[in-house]
């Protein structure tokens, strides 16, 4: 029996993560029949199972939770490293990882392009994603999320508040858009589902801003935050039980770090202005 290696762990992590292959693959961008292939040829090898489907999702073996644990513990004391040393550059230049919301891309995108401009040595790179990125396993050095509740794991500054309220266009069918199982935990998906029962819901988008564009053209109501309602009318008050915030997160290890520090500054600032506008 051949022990296992370090892509045997961060499979197996992935795997144990993801609780299925499709959702590790979806995770990894690989193809679902690259992980069967990965994971069956790893069990051969090891002479025994590394997970057991229970209920449709996979669940580690004991086998299986020590390579899981393992792999953990080898990433963590990775991404300390890596903020340690990513703090300790004192340079105005270099990479600076920023990760926000689809809702938020296009003010963030505007912020982010007055920065290089500004700046000509740091480089900024964008991703999108409606969950916090793990700033500290160093996938991001800065995160902005619109929450009230930001992780206490990050630093950072409330750079904005807003309100959501009932949006459609004149004229637009007396349905709802709502949104999908993904976004289910949102304010507005749980204000949605209490307060629409036994109503229809025409169409579910898996983001905001998809809402929003069904919601222009004319498929129905949406509860939006007031940033996105550009051309559209609103049909209620705002819903106080559901105004959020906008925060600029990073890790502590960061917040010194000249690039992160000024970054996080100018795009708060930003958004304090874009969102006051909107």
């Amino acid at each position: 029996m051949r022990h296992a290696d370090e892509t045997d762990l961060d499979l197996v992590l992935t795997v144990a993560t993801a609780g299925s292959v499709r959702s590790a693959a979806a995770a990894t961008g690989a193809h679902p029949a690259t992980i069967y292939r990965q994971l069956g040829d790893l069990q051969r090898r090891l002479g025994a199972p590394a997970f057991e489907r229970i209920d449709g999702r996979y669940r580690p073996t004991e086998i299986g939770r020590e390579i899981a644990e393992a792999a953990a513990e080898g990433r963590a004391r990775l991404a300390e490293l890596n903020r340690r040393v990513g703090g300790a550059d004192v340079r105005m230049a270099g990479l600076v990882r920023v990760t926000t919301t689809d809702s938020l891309s296009a003010i963030v995108s505007a912020a982010m392009a007055a920065f290089v401009e500004a700046h000509p040595e740091v480089t900024l790179q964008l991703s999108l994603s409606n969950s916090f990125a793990d700033i500290g396993r160093h996938e991001a050095e800065v995160a902005i999320r619109p929450t009230v509740s930001p992780p206490e794991t990050l630093v950072g500054r409330r750079a904005a508040r807003f309100d959501y309220r009932i949006y459609a266009t004149p004229g637009a069918p007396d349905r709802w858009i709502g949104l999908d199982r993904s976004l289910s935990a949102i304010p507005s998906a749980r204000w949605l589902a209490q307060h629409a029962i036994g109503q229809p819901v025409a169409i579910r988008a898996d983001s905001m801003r998809a809402a929003a564009d069904l919601c222009r053209a004319g498929a129905g109501r949406a509860v939006l935050p007031t940033y996105l309602a550009d051309g559209l009318a609103p049909l209620s008050p705002p819903i106080p039980e559901i105004a959020s915030e906008v925060w600029v997160l990073t890790h502590a290890d960061f917040r010194r770090t000249p690039r992160v520090a000024a970054f996080t500054q100018a795009v708060a600032a930003s958004l304090e202005g874009a969102i006051e506008l909107a």
